[in-house]
């Protein structure tokens, strides 16, 4: 019995913002690699939940963030090295910080 077919993967490198398509991602119990990492905070925000979101601020999904080192967050380089080592609680092991690096088009180009 067949569940579901997977049409696309989408992650959100910056909560609220344009997602970005990707062909395929590590996943785990933490969530796909790269998927909102950052997100703005509203000086008005809640304190549960201060961050800006399309619901919010709807011009925010006209921002398209996408990360400058794309290919490094699909999959961790040493996969194996992930899966040996994961325990509970333990999150994969991820590229260096320099992979994150984002950078932001705005609706103005």
């Amino acid at each position: 019995m067949q569940l579901g077919t997977i049409e696309s993967i989408w992650r959100y490198p910056v909560k609220g913002m344009r997602g970005e398509e990707i062909p395929y991602t590590y996943t785990a119990f933490t969530g796909l690699m790269g998927d909102r990492v950052y997100g703005v905070v509203a000086a008005d925000g809640s304190p549960g939940h201060p961050w800006h979101t399309g619901r919010n601020q709807e011009e925010f999904i006209l921002y398209s963030p996408s990360y400058k080192s794309d290919q490094d967050l699909l999959l961790p380089k040493n996969l194996d090295a992930t899966y040996s080592e994961w325990a509970p609680g333990i999150d994969p092991i991820y590229p260096d910080t320099s992979a994150f690096k984002v950078s932001v088009k705005t609706p103005m180009g």
